[in-house]
């Protein structure tokens, strides 16, 4: 079938569009079938069964409003040309922590079929799994047991979407969370329970057996090749997720991602406004609004959209505290107000992850506590500046309006 939008149609006339979705335009050279969308003006369909042009009368039922239509159907060399190869790039390069992990996640893994072709029969495999020798990502496919089960949640997502991918039927890559994964996304707000991949046939996608599959165009770049798996890109993968979680998680995949300089802002914007008709791209489009290459973790993500959601002014992230005599770096402060303010406001956030990278041998977290009051202190006394503590309870909803009412006081006192 021949397919192309309905600005590539060079005439349509008639007193009235159909209001029925499907009917068929009949020729002295042959016939054609369009289809309508439900509101009779976006996409039409045309199916050529003939060579012929100036497509006119009209034949079908329900359709006395359609009056002398006439469609003269030109194809384009766009549209009738053969669509341009998919070609797997390279993977933007990633930390040595990542590489890590993602060799881990390349384990041995066998389908049923291979291990049967072995010798094993499904007896054996059902002993395997019950004596724990072996592990079962998903049906048909078998691990370790050792090597599986001590993978988190992320590596256990990442070793199933591996059987996902060999088992699939038709060519389909990773995608949404699932190619996230593969590029160090934190686990915080993702629904792991099933694997997305996108089919390159653009054919309808279903979800079954713990697999979602979607349809999206995949256009020339849009995919990469990550130890021999094929992936969507990371900056797909970004604008992917934010229309399928909400806000908040979405705003930390991309802010994960561009801080790990896997994507830029320029490169979303602009795979952006050629996904605008995806359902959900408004939550996309605040999303990029809110997103900042310099924030370096979840609770940060949080945070601005806690600033966001509660109609807070927007702070600046990472601002460094400088000696005046020296120039030497006092302090890296997580965010500050300073956008027409006689005196600047500054927020500190304090997650496990943090102080844990703050201990030192022989130090406990109390220790790290009372340095970072000292620090406070010294901030305070350097630069003029009042500021507040934040812990990852404080962005609960429990607390959402005690935080902000913190929030609004500091920064009343001007």
């Amino acid at each position: 079938m021949f397919r192309q939008p309905a600005r590539e149609f060079s005439r349509w006339e008639g007193n009235a569009l159909p209001t029925q979705r499907e009917f068929s335009l009949a020729g002295s050279t042959g016939a054609v079938r369009v289809r309508c969308s439900r509101a009779a003006r976006a996409t039409l369909v045309a199916g050529w069964l003939s060579t012929g042009r100036g497509w006119s009368g009209v034949a079908g039922t329900g359709l006395s409003t359609v009056v002398g239509v006439t469609i003269d159907v030109r194809p384009t060399a766009e549209s009738s040309a053969e669509p341009a190869p998919l070609v797997l790039l390279p993977a933007p390069p990633v930390s040595a922590a990542l590489a890590a992990r993602r060799t881990a996640w390349m384990l041995r893994m066998s389908l049923r079929r291979e291990l049967v072709v072995q010798g094993w029969s499904d007896r054996a495999l059902l002993c395997g799994v019950r004596d724990r020798q072996l592990a079962r990502p998903r049906r048909g496919a078998y691990s370790p047991y050792d090597g599986f089960v001590a993978l988190d949640r992320l590596g256990r997502h990442a070793v199933t979407s591996r059987a996902v991918l060999a088992q699939a039927d038709v060519p389909v890559a990773l995608s949404h969370l699932s190619a996230a994964v593969w590029f160090g996304a934190p686990e915080w707000g993702l629904d792991l329970s099933e694997v997305h991949v996108t089919r390159f046939d653009r054919r309808s996608g279903r979800r079954e057996a713990g697999v979602v599959q979607h349809r999206g165009a995949l256009l020339p770049g849009d995919l990469v090749e990550v130890h021999g798996l094929p992936m969507v890109s990371p900056t797909r993968a970004a604008i992917e997720l934010t229309t399928a979680v909400d806000t908040e998680v979405g705003l930390a995949q991309v802010n994960h991602l561009l801080h790990t300089r896997q994507t830029t802002p320029e490169a979303l914007r602009e795979r952006l406004d050629l996904m605008r008709d995806w359902p959900e791209t408004l939550r996309t489009e605040i999303v990029l609004r809110l997103a900042d290459p310099r924030i370096e973790s979840v609770l940060e993500s949080r945070f601005v959209h806690f600033c966001y959601r509660n109609s807070l002014p927007r702070p600046e992230p990472q601002v460094e505290v400088r000696c005046d005599e020296t120039g030497d770096l006092l302090a890296c402060l997580d965010f500050v107000w300073k956008a027409g303010r006689r005196r600047p406001k500054y927020a500190e956030l304090d997650g496990k992850v943090k102080y844990g990278e703050l201990l030192r041998p022989g130090q406990t977290a109390a220790d790290v506590v009372l340095r970072e009051k000292e620090r406070d202190k010294m901030v305070k006394r350097r630069t003029g500046m009042d500021g507040e503590r934040f812990r990852w309870a404080d962005l609960e909803p429990a607390r959402e309006a005690i935080t902000a009412e913190r929030v609004r006081r500091l920064l009343a006192d001007d």
